[in-house]
């Protein structure tokens, strides 16, 4: 059977894609032969994924404001924000964010230099996490009007730039915090 598609993301180095389908499926797909990877189901479904910038990692945005980090060559669980049962998983309140509230990850992006994962929620909430630190929150956004919708890193890893659901764009440095003055982000 066929399952609507949800997200879909390249990987950065090699003929491969990642995808997200209706009916919770993970699939890692390679584009010359056309076949399929790898697979696995997800505990919910998915609306965001994004390869790390040397695509060694898979991070997911799950409903239920859960977000999941795969190995990208196996899709073993590296990371989730989820209450685990199994052992050797690692598993964290990221930072002591209640995660499995309402809403749900819309929007995600490693940062170049691949020390952070941003991800912007529905609940109008951007979040920092320290990859090398086992993705424990280092940053988050206060007092979002709208949901950021799309998210993008300088080259230098510092500042973030976002467009929201009113087609603002916006800058934040790298731990949340809004830049005043745009002006000095032009380059990016």
């Amino acid at each position: 059977g066929s399952s609507e598609v949800l997200a879909i993301a390249t990987h950065p180095m090699t003929q491969v894609f990642a995808s997200v389908t209706e009916d919770k499926m993970l699939r890692v797909w390679d584009t010359q032969s056309a076949s399929l990877i790898h697979s696995t189901l997800l505990p919910h479904k998915s609306k965001c994924l994004n390869f790390s910038p040397d695509g060694s990692l898979l991070a997911l945005g799950l409903a239920g404001n859960n977000l999941v980090v795969y190995n990208a060559s196996d899709l073993q669980l590296v990371f989730s924000t989820m209450v685990m049962t199994q052992p050797e998983i690692h598993s964290t309140s990221a930072g002591g964010r209640a995660s499995g509230g309402g809403g749900e990850y819309v929007c995600l992006a490693f940062s170049p230099d691949q020390t952070l994962l941003a991800a912007s929620s529905t609940d109008r909430v951007m979040e920092i996490f320290d990859v090398s630190d086992g993705f424990h929150c280092v940053g988050r956004t206060k007092g979002l009007m709208t949901t950021i919708t799309q998210l993008d890193w300088s080259e230098d890893s510092k500042v973030i730039q976002t467009d929201d659901t009113h087609h603002q764009h916006l800058f934040f440095e790298w731990d949340g915090t809004f830049v005043q003055r745009p002006i000095a982000c032009r380059s990016m």
